[in-house]
């Protein structure tokens, strides 16, 4: 495991679970808790968006968080 999943596991912004297809693999979702930095970070992007991107009209890359 990369010592950056691990750290973001420590700090339970993530969990690894196992793959159920693949016993080898594992899963990172974000953990349950860290809904509301997850929320934080999404609406900071948004805004950065708003004031960097869209006043030069470039494409909108800032998704899916």
């Amino acid at each position: 495991m990369s010592l950056m999943l691990s750290e973001l596991e420590t700090r339970g912004i993530v969990e690894l679970v196992p793959d159920p297809d693949d016993g080898r693999a594992r899963i990172v979702r974000f953990a349950e808790e860290a809904n509301d930095t997850r929320r934080a970070a999404a609406k900071a992007l948004h805004y950065l968006e708003l004031k960097l991107v869209r006043p030069f009209r470039l494409p909108r890359p800032l998704r899916g968080l």
